[in-house]
């Protein structure tokens, strides 16, 4: 690309080189576009989203570069992108770039694509250009320019590196009866080929994982990103096995599968995860599931060989909907509110351990703390931190509710605390 306005940026630490400038649209077009002029979707890998779409952002730069009495100013209108390289070639001002990527800048670089017939000679794209090969120094950079925009903090959650290896152990299946898309960045498969209904969003999947394998099918109405916060010792472990994440979105793909064909009934949806459970328990066994190792994979395949089978999966879902039925019918709770409840949770699973109960019985909301009356009589201090299930972080005295209970210097204290009923 031939770069003439730049100015080289000062010596950063870990960057071999920078530069800052404005670069012709044309020059930036050649950057992005393979030999038949099409977009390389590749150079766009390490981005926390994919193209969005004819969002408002996108629709007005589009509006300013096919615009003759703005295009001009594009370069002080837009806020550019940031291209980072392994390695570069300079002559003069011209630049020869090398195993990059354009980590910040999918949406104006997508609009320039779609728009590049009508884009006069005189469009410059502001751009950033940081040449290393630090790894953690290029997640600094991507986070750092789209905090800039509007992001939210969890769409960061892409860039790890268990969801790029899980996004290639779903792509290993190749089968098309076994074949699913694990879509680790927003629309990341949109404009393509590939049926929705075999896209597994990163929030499905750490619902549906949730629900299935960590037994908490009740807190999967929860918001996404508050999810993420309150399992991330649970969750995307860098030391837990990608199979038993495939098979949760394989099983939450099959039942949505069923739901829209009418063999599940609709009604039930909101119990979907509550029967990705009943799925596990049912075909794997009551005891945990190993979450390590060649015991995971043995696991994991036992299930995917119902799953993978139409009839069978249909069958086992079928028993799992009469489990979840005579659960309901025995339930005495209030039946609008079963789906995210873990008392209801609890009688899915009769041999699991019952946690302790009690009752609130007073609460401070301006000093975040409160006590519980177990069911034993004894006094458990709650602090608000230990409130799994309400976006309030605060109890009521009254509230009937469960807890585990650990041994703090200055007494009984509650840990990972929900609540059965409200008073």
């Amino acid at each position: 690309m031939l770069f003439e306005k730049h100015t080289i940026l000062p010596k950063i630490d870990r960057a071999e080189e920078a530069y800052l400038g404005i670069l012709p649209s044309s020059e930036f077009l050649k950057l992005i576009t393979d030999d038949d002029g099409d977009i390389q979707k590749s150079l766009f890998y390490d981005n926390v989203r994919d193209f969005q779409g004819s969002n408002p952002v996108n629709s007005e730069i589009a509006a300013t570069l096919v615009d003759q009495k703005v295009s001009g100013g594009f370069a002080i209108l837009n806020n550019g992108v940031t291209i980072v390289a392994r390695a570069i070639g300079k002559v003069g001002a011209s630049f020869r770039v090398s195993d990059y990527q354009i980590v910040n800048g999918c949406q104006t670089s997508h609009v320039l694509h779609y728009n590049r017939d009508q884009i006069g000679p005189g469009v410059y794209v502001p751009v950033k250009l940081i040449v290393t090969s630090d790894s953690d120094l290029m997640n600094h950079i991507i986070k750092a320019t789209n905090r800039q925009t509007e992001v939210k903090l969890e769409a960061f959650e892409s860039l790890s590196p268990f969801h790029r290896s899980l996004e290639e152990f779903y792509a290993s299946f190749k089968d098309p009866d076994q074949r699913l898309y694990y879509e680790r960045r927003s629309k990341q498969y949109a404009n393509t080929p590939i049926k929705p209904t075999s896209i597994i969003t990163l929030a499905a999947q750490a619902k549906c994982y949730l629900g299935m394998f960590l037994n908490e099918p009740h807190s999967t109405h929860r918001y996404y990103g508050e999810i993420l916060e309150s399992y991330r010792d649970r969750l995307f472990q860098d030391d837990h096995a990608l199979f038993p994440y495939y098979v949760a979105g394989l099983a939450l793909s099959r039942l949505e599968g069923f739901f829209r064909a009418g063999d599940v009934a609709k009604h039930l949806r909101r119990f979907r995860h509550h029967l990705l459970l009943l799925f596990r328990l049912s075909v794997g066994g009551p005891d945990p599931a190993p979450m390590h190792g060649k015991k995971s994979i043995e696991y994991s395949r036992n299930l995917c060989d119902v799953l993978w089978n139409h009839a069978s999966a249909l069958a086992a879902f079928q028993k799992c909907v009469d489990s979840l039925t005579r659960a309901l019918e025995d339930f005495h709770g209030p039946q609008n509110q079963a789906d995210r409840l873990r008392m209801f949770t609890n009688r899915l699973m009769p041999g699991e351990r019952q946690r302790p109960r009690g009752t609130v019985s007073a609460w401070y909301p301006d000093r975040g703390f409160g006590f519980v009356t177990a069911e034993d009589g004894s006094g458990i201090f709650v602090h608000f931190t230990a409130i799994r299930e309400s976006s309030e972080k605060r109890l009521w005295a009254g509230d009937e509710v469960e807890f585990d209970v650990v041994q703090a210097p200055k007494g009984l204290q509650a840990r990972n605390l929900s609540v059965l009923h409200k008073d």
